[in-house]
């Protein structure tokens, strides 16, 4: 009887040790899953909160825009000069860049606006020392279509103010004018830098404008400010020599037609901005 008890006894115990290691191996089984799916989840959230941050800071800043010229100085001459082809007022090879980007210019500088005609190059270098942006459109691009005027106006209207003066569109910026001389369909350009472009890309020109206007140049219309880093050495655009006559213009008035009702011209110069 006492050796069937134990018997008994000792199949219980089995049973149950049996049936415990049962649940354990259960357990560990479905265990499993659950912490994968958490390792899943978490390693998705932390994806999301690094492309949020990206997004909203954009991922570092921005590169520099455009490309670097040499410095020309500044000189001034007498309004009306041509200085490409004028050496006894401006020196030989006055300008190491087409167009130029600094270098001897005239005394007045352009009324701000959009032109349907070609620009003095001399001319337009003192809106530069004055911290503004001009951009030009050679005369087979599209900017010389009615199309292309239309949608360079529409640009001018929505210029933003000067990045540190804070100075309204046609008080300081932008020019638009017609250069054909350029390797580009189109380049905007600031004192000392030339951004090449094929097409008027809105968006492109303004961050260029904000980047690099009222830093670069040597007339400051407020508080001084430091410019962007920039670790390139000035370089050449590669370009064609300017013709010695001007251009033709369109068949379209010269004068800008968001600016002053006096047009510039080569003999009289238009009134300051």
């Amino acid at each position: 009887m006492a050796k069937k008890r134990r018997t008994a006894n000792v199949q219980r115990q089995r049973a149950s040790a049996e049936a415990l290691n049962r649940r354990i191996d259960q357990g560990s089984g479905s265990a499993l899953p659950d912490w994968r799916l958490l390792l899943i989840g978490g390693v998705i959230v932390v994806g999301v909160l690094i492309l949020a941050l990206v997004l909203v800071f954009g991922g570092g800043p921005a590169a520099n825009l455009g490309v670097q010229q040499a410095d020309d100085g500044r000189t001034h001459v007498a309004d009306g000069t041509d200085c490409r082809n004028d050496p006894a007022q401006c020196g030989t090879n006055p300008y190491s860049s087409v167009p130029a980007v600094s270098g001897p210019h005239w005394g007045t500088p352009a009324a701000w606006g959009v032109y349907s005609s070609p620009l003095a190059e001399s001319q337009a270098i003192h809106n530069l020392e004055h911290g503004g942006i001009v951009i030009l459109y050679r005369g087979d691009s599209s900017g010389a279509t009615p199309d292309g005027q239309a949608k360079l106006r529409a640009l001018y209207e929505a210029f933003p103010n000067s990045p540190v003066c804070n100075v309204p569109k046609g008080e300081l910026a932008p020019v638009m004018a017609r250069f054909d001389q350029m390797s580009s369909p189109f380049q905007a350009i600031v004192w000392g830098r030339v951004l090449p472009l094929e097409t008027q890309d809105d968006a492109k020109i303004i961050a260029f404008y904000e980047q690099w206007a009222e830093r670069t140049n040597p007339e400051k219309q407020c508080a001084p400010v430091s410019s962007p880093a920039v670790s390139t050495a000035p370089s050449e655009l590669p370009s064609t020599a300017p013709s010695t006559a001007p251009s033709a213009a369109p068949s379209q008035s010269s004068a800008p037609s968001a600016a002053p009702s006096a047009a510039p011209s080569a003999s009289a110069a238009p009134s300051p901005s």
